[in-house]
C-alpha cells in the first residue's frame, strides 16, 4: 500500500511541473535549507542524494557577549564541521534577538565571524546576513542593518563569497511592516549619500516567497529597489542585483495528525494538504525557473518539525517517508 501512495504521489507531483519551459531560465540554484543539516548530516545527508539539488542552506549561530534568554537559537551550531568540504552551502548567520549588533565594534565582531565561517570551509558559497530583520529576530534600527551588511562586505572582500540579505519574511516584502524592501532601499541611498561609500553593500537580494512568489510583486520590488538605487554604487536589479530565495515552500498536514496553531507559528504560513503542498513547491520552482530575476530557490525544511505545531514544509515526513513534495521538487528541478 505504501509502495502505492508513493507512485500515485510521484504521477501527481510529475503532471504539477509539465508546464511550458520554452523561455526558461535554467540557471537556477534549487536548494534545501534546513536548521538541521549540520547536527543530523548523518541521517539528513543521505536523504538528499537522490532529489538532485544544488546547494543546502544551513543557520549557524553567532555568539555575543550580552546576557540571552534561552531559545531555539541556542540549539544551532557555530561551525559547518559535520558537512562535508564537497557539499555546496549557503550560510545564514543569525544570533539571538538580543545580540543586534549596534555598534561598530559589534558589526565589527560579526564581520570577523562571517570572515571566519568562509575561510574555514571553502564550500560556502553564500552568507545571508541575520533573517528576517522585520520580524523579532532582529532588534536594531534599519540603519544598523544596512551598516551590518557593509561591514560584512568589507570582510568577505576577496573570498568570492556573495553576501545576501535581509532574507525578508513575507511581513517585509508585501510591506505588512515598517522594515520593508521599500524602507529598507531607501535607507540604502541615504546611507550612501551620507558615507560616500563607493562599493556595494549587497551581492544578492533575499527574501522568503511563502506568499509574493508571482510576477506581479516580483516586479514591484525590483521597481522600488532600481527606483532608490539608480545613481549610487548599490547595484539594483537594473544593473544585474539578482533575488535569492532562500526560504520558500508550503506546509503540508500530516494525516492523522491533528495541529493547533498560535503566535508565530499560525501567522506566517498556510498549512494546506499534502497534495497543495506538493502543488506549490512545484509551482514556485517553476517560477523561479521562468523568471530572469530569481537565481536560486530553497525549499524550507528537508523533514518535518517533530512538534506538529511547528513548521511541517519538509519534503519528508518525521517518520522517514517522503512526501508529494519531496517528488514534486525532485520532477520540477529535473525537468
Amino acid at each position: 500500500m505504501r509502495f502505492l501512495r508513493r507512485i500515485l504521489r510521484y504521477t501527481l507531483a510529475l503532471a504539477l511541473v509539465l508546464v511550458p519551459t520554452a523561455q526558461a531560465n535554467r540557471n537556477v540554484i534549487y536548494g534545501v535549507n534546513d536548521v538541521s543539516f549540520d547536527s543530523y548530516w548523518a541521517t539528513m545527508g543521505p536523504a538528499i542524494v537522490g532529489l538532485g539539488i544544488d546547494q543546502i542552506g544551513v543557520w549557524v549561530r553567532w555568539h555575543c557577549d550580552r546576557d540571552a534568554a534561552p531559545s531555539w537559537i541556542d540549539s544551532l551550531s557555530d561551525n559547518l564541521d559535520a558537512i562535508p568540504p564537497t557539499q555546496a552551502a549557503m550560510v545564514q548567520l543569525i544570533g539571538h534577538p538580543a545580540c543586534t549588533p549596534h555598534t561598530r565594534l559589534e558589526r565589527q565582531r560579526y564581520a570577523r565571524a562571517a570572515r571566519d565561517v568562509v575561510r574555514s570551509h571553502p564550500n560556502v558559497r553564500e552568507l545571508q546576513v541575520w533573517n528576517e530583520p522585520e520580524l523579532w529576530f532582529w532588534r536594531g534600527t534599519i540603519r544598523e542593518y544596512t551598516l551590518l551588511l557593509a561591514a560584512v562586505h568589507d570582510a568577505l572582500r576577496g573570498t568570492g563569497v556573495k553576501v545576501l540579505g535581509p532574507g525578508f519574511s513575507p511581513s517585509g516584502t508585501l510591506a505588512w511592516s515598517s522594515f520593508n524592501y521599500a524602507s529598507f532601499a531607501a535607507d540604502v541611498r541615504d546611507y550612501y549619500r551620507a558615507s560616500g561609500r563607493r562599493r556595494q553593500i549587497l551581492d544578492g537580494f533575499a527574501y522568503h516567497p511563502y506568499w509574493g512568489y508571482e510576477r506581479k510583486p516580483t516586479r514591484q520590488i525590483a521597481k522600488v529597489l532600481n527606483a532608490w538605487w539608480e545613481d549610487i554604487p548599490q547595484c539594483p536589479p537594473a544593473r544585474g542585483l539578482r533575488f535569492w530565495w532562500t526560504e520558500t515552500g508550503k506546509e503540508g498536514t500530516t494525516p492523522g495528525v491533528i495541529q493547533s496553531r498560535s503566535s508565530y507559528w499560525s501567522s506566517v504560513h498556510m498549512i494546506g494538504t499534502p497534495e497543495q503542498q506538493a502543488q506549490r513547491v512545484a509551482y514556485i520552482a517553476w517560477r523561479a525557473r521562468t523568471d530572469p530575476l530569481i537565481v536560486a530557490d530553497f525549499n524550507f525544511q528537508l523533514v518535518d518539525d517533530r512538534d506538529p505545531d511547528r513548521w511541517q514544509s519538509g519534503l519528508y515526513y518525521i517518520d522517514g517517508e517522503p512526501k508529494p513534495a519531496f517528488y514534486a521538487f525532485q520532477a520540477a528541478i529535473r525537468h
